[in-house]
């Protein structure tokens, strides 16, 4: 992946971050929150003197958007 389109993702994975504070629900699709925690964490899952790496697989079954409050409190 090209630095210009990790940057782009990681900009979109924060927004997708940044709207958890409102405190009404509101849709959300839970695959793009899986995937944008998996991309912001993508740093720890590299292997270090401490431990191997962390091999993440994800395999979604169809669902449709839910509502949520999206809180982090």
């Amino acid at each position: 992946m090209n630095p210009t389109n990790r940057i782009k993702n990681i900009s979109t994975s924060l927004r997708t971050f940044s709207r958890a504070d409102r405190d009404y629900k509101q849709p959300f699709n839970l695959h793009e929150g899986i995937d944008s925690t998996i991309l912001i964490l993508k740093h720890r899952l590299k292997a270090n003197e401490n431990r191997p790496a962390i091999e993440v697989f994800t395999e979604y079954d169809d669902i449709p958007p839910m509502e949520f409050l999206k809180s982090r409190k």
